[in-house]
């Protein structure tokens, strides 16, 4: 059972590392100040997306695109 358990464990944390690291960005504000933060931050804050500071989480660039998306404007 101990080993059982041990393989599982294993399996879990593999599973988490290929999930991603969550994205930290960098992002402008209404103020045109520059601030750092998680994909959250970003769409709370309705800032603009400068660039990912870190991270490779698939999910939050998902929600980031997401976000973008809904704020373009079409002449």
């Amino acid at each position: 059972m101990r080993e059982i358990k041990t393989r599982l464990r294993h399996i879990a944390d593999y599973i988490n590392r290929k999930r991603g690291r969550q994205l930290n960005v960098l992002f402008r504000v209404f103020d045109r100040s520059e601030r750092a933060g998680t994909v959250d931050d970003l769409i709370a804050a309705k800032g603009t997306f400068i660039r990912v500071l870190s991270g490779n989480n698939m999910d939050d660039l998902d929600q980031m695109l997401h976000f973008e998306l809904g704020n373009i404007h079409v002449m």
